[in-house]
């Protein structure tokens, strides 16, 4: 028993280190080189830096202790570029191209599986008869016909911020499609109007739209 318990621990010891990814090494070595003698050698890596795209941000480093002034500002320009790169990536829209007759259920599944936007409380209508033929149209322009389809809606008052929940549609409900802007990852649906006018004071006037 002594000697498996030592063979044991020899093996331990023996085990490789972890090794850093290549893209970490090459992000240290660019973050290293804004702060080289050459004014070329520091701008490379600065633009090498953006090329590697927003996955980098979270290998950056926060600050760069006893490095120049300029080279904090190269790296800060960096993090903020990439930052608004990602902002950017984040706000366009999913694209789908959904056609066929099918249920409510695979037709969901296919959104989901393209978007990556998760679709809950469906499970009891999913055996519903959908038919589409949308070609690079953005999520919320697919889902409008499907829940239209399928006598569904989506209910605006759920706690969880990961999925879209879905329930039946009050029967004097108008359809979703037709009736909304797309713009980015938004949906834009005027929802109440309300005009007013002061009959004693024609100046006192006023017109409020809900979104």
């Amino acid at each position: 028993m002594l000697a498996l318990v030592v063979l044991g621990y020899c093996c331990i010891a023996q085990a490789d280190p972890v090794k850093q990814p290549e893209s970490d090494r090459r992000v240290a070595q660019l973050v290293r080189q804004l702060d080289d003698d050459q004014w070329s050698r520091r701008e490379n890596a600065e633009q090498a830096l953006m090329q590697m795209g927003p996955d980098i941000l979270q290998v950056l480093p926060d600050n760069l202790a006893g490095m120049s002034p300029e080279a904090e500002k190269r790296l800060q320009n960096v993090r903020t570029r990439l930052q608004v790169a990602r902002g950017k990536e984040a706000v366009k829209a999913s694209r789908v191209t959904l056609r066929g007759t099918m249920t409510l259920a695979d037709a969901l599944a296919r959104l989901q599986k393209s978007t990556g936007n998760g679709v809950v409380g469906y499970a009891e209508y999913g055996d519903r008869q959908v038919s589409v033929d949308l070609d690079q149209a953005p999520f919320w322009e697919v889902l409008d016909r499907l829940l239209d389809q399928a006598d569904l809606t989506v209910y605006p008052y759920d706690d969880d911020d990961t999925a879209v929940r879905l329930v039946q549609r009050d029967p004097n409900q108008v359809d979703r499609s037709g009736r909304a802007h797309y713009e980015g990852v938004f949906r834009i649906q005027p929802t109440y109007v309300s005009a007013a006018r002061d009959l004693l004071n024609a100046s006192i006037k006023g017109l409020r739209v809900r979104l």
